[in-house]
């Protein structure tokens, strides 16, 4: 696979407000993946705030399960596309997956993206015309590694064509360490009657400044 190069970018007006809008939305992000315990939490966050700072048709979680090229998958989506069937794809894939992950190793592990056309190319693949069946074939990828330097995770942003750079890149290499953490903790039976106890979190955040950083998320001024 070809990773698809740094855009340039054109400075254009507005784009210090647009960077604080970037920087609020993060913090809330990396805030609100805090209290993410169960599924439902995740698919929440994920498809909801954090579509915000990614935007994307399709994100798929994978860590290897033990047996070598194998691999526990889970998949959310609001595009019109059936998690398991993505999820078993991406499983039985022996072209597309493979590649992505040698790319991000072969870019030292940091995060990758590469274009609808790229992806398009690995005609063999069903999970890739599955991709673009949802207009998903666009995709920025990263994961996690453990203490050995093995992979630990690897997330898979299927997004709209063109939707992916330099920027994306970024974005994805600050929220996906969060990613894996509320990831793992979904996967955890925490023990009580039949439901999820929550181990209490201190928010980075106090009520009011995250209160404000929503009213300044939404375009409201200091004086509104």
């Amino acid at each position: 696979l070809r990773v698809l190069p740094d855009p340039v970018m054109p400075e254009s007006v507005g784009s210090a407000r647009s960077d604080d809008l970037q920087a609020e939305s993060l913090m809330l992000n990396l805030d609100a993946s805090l209290r993410v315990y169960a599924r439902h939490e995740f698919f929440s966050w994920t498809q909801g705030a954090l579509q915000s700072l990614i935007e994307h048709e399709l994100l798929i979680c994978a860590m290897p399960n033990g047996e070598p090229g194998s691999f526990y998958v889970d998949s959310f989506s609001t595009a019109p596309a059936e998690p398991a069937r993505v999820s078993e794809l991406f499983r039985q894939d022996v072209t597309l997956v493979p590649q992505l992950i040698k790319a991000w190793e072969e870019n030292h592990c940091e995060p990758v993206a590469f274009d609808a056309a790229t992806v398009g190319a690995a005609a063999a693949s069903a999970l890739g015309r599955e991709l673009a069946r949802i207009g998903a074939q666009s995709i920025v990828a990263h994961g996690t590694y453990d203490g050995g330097g093995d992979l630990a995770s690897f997330f898979t942003f299927g997004c709209a064509p063109g939707a992916v750079g330099a920027h994306q890149r970024h974005v994805v290499g600050l929220v996906v360490p969060f990613l894996h953490a509320a990831w793992m903790r979904t996967r955890i039976n925490w023990p009580g009657d039949g439901a999820v106890v929550k181990p209490h979190v201190e928010s980075v955040l106090t009520a009011r400044e995250t209160e404000i950083l929503q009213w300044i998320y939404h375009g409201k001024s200091n004086i509104e």
